[in-house]
Order: structure tokens, then sequence, then C-alpha cells
């Protein structure tokens, strides 16, 4: 059976999660892929971690240079090969059925142009934090036009990227590029983008991934400035400034979504109330909210300001 499927792990300094994420690509219930490491100028073991591995299909290439975090993703777009490719992060596990399940997708539905799945959390020990209930089969859910920015903007929809496989012809035709000016989030414009641009993005509503948090990941360092590059890019573009200008309510929405998130933040103890006030007033510069959006966040730090303890002791109970 001819190989239609490369799948690049992109990786940088983390031999000590790159053994796990290489092993679940390896025990994968589809077995005719190439693997693509991609090694991005480690100056760690990572290269004996991928020597301690003997097996075809795998192919090391150590870059000369750093090529940045998105380089290497980029290198990876340029260099398939293959009908459908994946990019999978050196911290994340594939279980055993991803490819089998994306690629009877990706063959049965032409129109799709690039498919993700759900993911179940796991930490550093590779312990499960959320876990999601067990499908035997799962719901296709296809964006196309404006869907995704839709259900993005709303309800925060996101795509996690060492999810998606992707169909070559189909996003070498559209030219569609991960852009480094829209910062952390650049994948989920690209996902936004591929609609944009005459694509179907669909989504198996079932986990097929295991995505770890952990902190040393970008995501969890740089939380606000994800915001601030995408709405900042965003509104540099004709396109989407205009789908901004008219969904205050979504932007509200999704600025109610972050302030939730930022009280559970200060509720845990992980920040104090003056990283929680210059957080919501750096979302505020890049978000158009409504006037009693503002004063319920105002209310809100104040409320942190005054009684943290009340605050910190509620947290631990609902929770």
């Amino acid at each position: 059976m001819p190989k239609i499927v490369d799948v690049f792990i992109v990786t940088y300094n983390r031999a000590n999660y790159l053994r796990e994420s290489i092993n679940s690509v390896l025990k994968q219930t589809y077995k005719e892929f190439d693997l693509i490491i991609l090694d991005n100028c480690s100056n760690d073991n990572t290269r004996e971690v991928v020597e301690e591995f003997s097996d075809d299909r795998i192919k090391y290439i150590r870059h000369d240079t750093n090529l940045g975090g998105l380089g290497n993703i980029c290198y990876a777009y340029a260099n398939s090969t293959k009908k459908y490719f994946v990019i999978f992060h050196d911290d994340d596990v594939m279980k055993e059925n991803y490819l089998e399940k994306q690629i009877d997708v990706m063959e049965k539905d032409s129109r799709i142009s690039i498919l993700s799945c759900e993911t179940d959390i796991i930490n550093e020990k590779s312990q499960y934090i959320h876990k999601k209930a067990i499908k035997e089969s799962a719901t296709i859910k296809l964006y196309e036009g404006k869907q995704l920015f839709y259900d993005y903007l709303y309800n925060r929809k996101y795509i996690n990227f060492p999810t998606i496989m992707y169909r070559t012809e189909h996003v070498r035709k559209m030219q569609v590029e991960i852009l480094p000016e829209a910062g952390p989030s650049a994948d989920i414009l690209y996902c936004m983008d591929v609609e944009r641009f005459g694509g179907t993005v669909g989504v198996q509503e079932v986990s097929l991934v295991n995505y770890r948090n952990h902190s040393a990941q970008d995501s969890q360092q740089s939380r606000v400035k994800m915001v601030e590059m995408l709405f900042n890019y965003m509104n540099n573009i004709d396109y989407y400034r205009h789908l901004l200008d008219n969904n205050i309510k979504g932007q509200t929405k999704y600025y109610k979504r972050i302030l939730f998130n930022e009280l559970c933040l200060f509720g845990a103890d992980l920040i104090d109330v003056l990283e929680l006030k210059n957080d919501m007033e750096r979302y505020k510069k890049v978000l158009k909210i409504t006037m009693a959006m503002k004063l319920f966040t105002s209310a809100g730090v104040w409320i942190c300001k005054k009684m943290p303890k009340l605050v910190r002791w509620s947290y631990k109970k609902l929770k």
C-alpha cells in the first residue's frame, strides 16, 4: 500500500517529552506513513532520543540554524510529499487511532481542506487533567465562509494546531500561510483564512490526541500577548476589521470568557490583583466591548483588591 501521509514532529529542546510523542506515532493502527523529526537546532539530547528508535519510517532532520517555531512549521508545509500531512508537537501524544480516523474522514469527503479533532488534556507526568467521554462514533462539524470566525468569537472555539491533518493539494492551491504577525494565535487565524479563501475546515468531535499543558508552553506564558497580537492583526485587515466592527456583542462575549479565566487565575493565586488589572486593561485596548462589561470588570477587580481572601476562598469552594 503506498504511503499517503507525512507526519512531521517539530521539536526544540524537549527531549524529555519527545520520546513519548514519537512512540505515540509509531504505535498508530494505521501503519503506512513517514515520520519526519524536524529538530530546530536543539542543544539537549534530542538526537540521542531519536536514535533510540529503529524504524525505517523515521527520518531525522536537524536544521543548521534555529528557524524559529513558525519557521520550523513552514519548513514542514513546504516539504510534504504526500496526499496528507500532519504537523505534530513534540510534547503531545497521539491516541493510537488518530491517523486511521482522520484519514478515513478525509478520504470520504474530498471537500475537507483541513481536519481537526478534539483533545484530552494531560500534565507534565502524562496524567489526565481533563478527559472527554468516549464516543462510539464521531460527529463531523464543517466550517465554511465565516462560520469558524463566528464560532471563535462567540464561543471561543479553538482548533488545537497539532490535531490538524492537511490535504496537501488544497492548502498549496489556496496558498494560505501561518503569519508570524498574528503572534502565538497564528494557528487559529490560519484556520479562519482557510475558510475565508474557499476551503472547508472539519472537526471530528471525538478526542484523538492528548494535548499537554505545562509551564514551559508558549500559550501558558503569553496568554495576553496571544489575544493582543491576533486582534491587532485582524483589525489591520479590512476583511476581519469589518467583521469585528459589526460584532461588538461577539467581542464582549469573547472578553467575558477571558475575564472569567483571569478571575480564576487570581482565585488560584497564580496572579495578583495588579496583574489582573493590567491584563484586563490590555485586553480592553484590542477588544471593543460594551460599557456595561467595562463597569463589570472594574467591579470585579475592586472586589479582588478589597477582599482577596474571600475571593480565593470562594474559588476553592466552587472549584
